[in-house]
């Protein structure tokens, strides 16, 4: 578990660099049940979204497990 907490190694964060949406501007109480506090969490659904995560990946496996890079990048 310790492995993806903030700032370990492991932690991929995909929505970095992304726009957020819906983000509240005051405190979020327990009855809004449709308000999201840190923002709308559908941003993967957004095709420019998607390059940045895909970035993101490409960037962070590597990382990770530097023996085994190939393997997550090779063709289909």
């Amino acid at each position: 578990m310790g492995k993806i907490l903030t700032g370990a190694r492991g932690r991929v964060v995909m929505a970095d660099g992304i726009r957020l949406l819906e983000l509240p501007t005051t405190p979020v109480i327990a009855p809004w049940a449709t308000v999201h506090p840190l923002g709308n969490p559908h941003f993967w659904l957004d095709p420019e979204n998607a390059r940045v995560m895909a970035a993101h990946l490409t960037t962070y496996f590597p990382n990770i497990d530097a023996k085994d890079a190939g393997l997550f990048f090779a063709p289909i």
